[in-house]
């Protein structure tokens, strides 16, 4: 692809993306002028990046935390000692007798 067309396509789909979504499609049809490629590959872009809002939201961390929360057991199965989670380094288990 053509660097200035990707450019057209990064442009169109910020501007779209700063739109309120139920006016896209009216923004869409008048800025592609009648280039349904161009509209196209700004609509797929849209679309993946409604699914990729939802990724990552919550930490990674915060997830493990909520996971073994549910089910404190699984924190006795797996022994993490030695290993590192993000930059830490787990130095051992502390288990608390009250």
């Amino acid at each position: 692809m053509e660097p200035e067309r990707w450019n057209q396509i990064k442009r169109l789909c910020q501007s779209a993306l700063d739109i309120e979504a139920d006016k896209r499609e009216a923004f869409l049809r008048e800025a592609c002028a009648g280039d349904e490629s161009l509209r196209n590959e700004v609509e797929a872009l849209l679309a993946h990046q409604t699914e990729a809002e939802g990724f990552l939201k919550d930490p990674a961390v915060e997830l493990a935390a909520k996971e073994l929360a549910r089910d404190p057991a699984a924190t006795l199965k797996t022994d993490l000692a030695g290993r590192r989670v993000a930059h830490y380094q787990i130095a051992r288990i502390i288990v608390s007798t009250t």
